[in-house]
This record gives structure tokens, sequence and C-alpha cells, in this order.
């Protein structure tokens, strides 16, 4: 995988999903629907609570965005650290370490522009499905404001809710069995 565009536009990711834990990586054609949804991210607070490869991320830093980065898995934690040391890319860049709903409960941040929510697909949280628990929690806390874009990453088969804590979906996009979600402030 690649970066598409901006300062870092071609450099490679070289996250090897076996060596990872078999984490679900975003294809680079889900990942250019994203940003195309997104627009221009330049100057923006990005969060990328589920950061796996950290594919995301960097491709919103190298259009510009102040990215804060979120993996709980040490192994993915460290890929990423090691990457973005690698890279000289330290500013305008955070990295955590947590679970994402103690991240997001324990944040203490302003409010983000843009929140990329990718969780594993098929997990669950007290039966409701981890993309539906995961906008909940963050609609909730401290990061949301009524100016912030959520864009969530999900499976087809999960039928998300129409409104959470005033953001509603405005948008919906199909690509394979993904699903991009963009909700907003009513």
């Amino acid at each position: 995988m690649r970066v598409i565009t901006g300062d870092l536009k071609g450099r490679r990711i070289p996250f090897n999903n076996n060596r990872f834990g078999n984490a679900r990586v975003t294809s680079d054609f889900v990942k250019e629907a994203a940003f195309s949804t997104l627009g221009p991210v330049a100057g923006e607070r990005f969060l990328d609570l589920f950061a796996g490869s950290g594919q995301i991320g960097l491709e919103a830093w190298s259009r510009g965005a102040d990215v804060t980065l979120n993996e709980q898995d040490g192994r993915r934690y460290q890929f990423i650290k090691s990457l973005v040391e690698e890279w000289g890319i330290r500013e305008r860049l955070q990295i955590g370490q947590k679970n994402a709903f103690a991240f997001l409960s324990s944040s203490n941040d302003d409010p983000v522009d843009v929140a990329y929510l990718d969780p594993p697909y098929h997990e669950t949280l007290r039966e409701t499905p981890l993309a539906q628990a995961a906008l909940e929690a963050f609609v909730t806390s401290p990061l949301a404001a009524p100016h912030t874009r959520v864009l969530l990453q999900h499976h087809t088969s999960f039928e998300m809710p129409e409104s959470v804590n005033g953001f509603t979906p405005i948008r919906s996009k199909v690509y394979g069995e993904t699903c991009l979600t963009t909700y907003v402030a009513a």
C-alpha cells in the first residue's frame, strides 16, 4: 500500500498483514473514496481511532491535516511509531496506544474536525456491532463538536442508526463488502 497524494505521495507503507495479526487493511480504492468524500483536510484536526497500519492517518497527514493515530495493538502501534520516526514526520502527528473507548473517555483534547472510525468489522460490544458502539462513543465524547464530520467504515451487513446524539448520516456508499457512511451534526 502507498500514500496516494500530498507531501508523502508514493511512499510505500511496508505493513505485513501476517506479521501484525491479520488486521483488515483498507484497500487503496476505498481509501481514495474516503478522501474523495472528505475533500480537503489541510489544516484540520483528524482522528484515526482504529489506526491499524496507520495508512488512513498517514494519508491525512500527507494532505496537510494535524493527525492523531490511535492503535491499541502493541505490534501495530510500534510499526506506526517506527514508520513515523523513519519518515521524520513527528510534527502535526500524535500516536496513542489505547483501547478506542478508553481513548475517547480519557481525551482532554479539543474537538476534531474529522474522525475516521474503522473498527474490526465482525466484533461486537455487548451484542452491538463495534462500528455502532464506536460511533456512539465518539459522538458523546469531548472530541465531537457540531462541526465534526465522522466517516465510519463498516461492513455492508450492518444497518447503522439514523441518528446518534444529534449526528445523522448524510451519505453512505458501498464498495464490495465495505460501506463508508458519513455522519454530521443535524
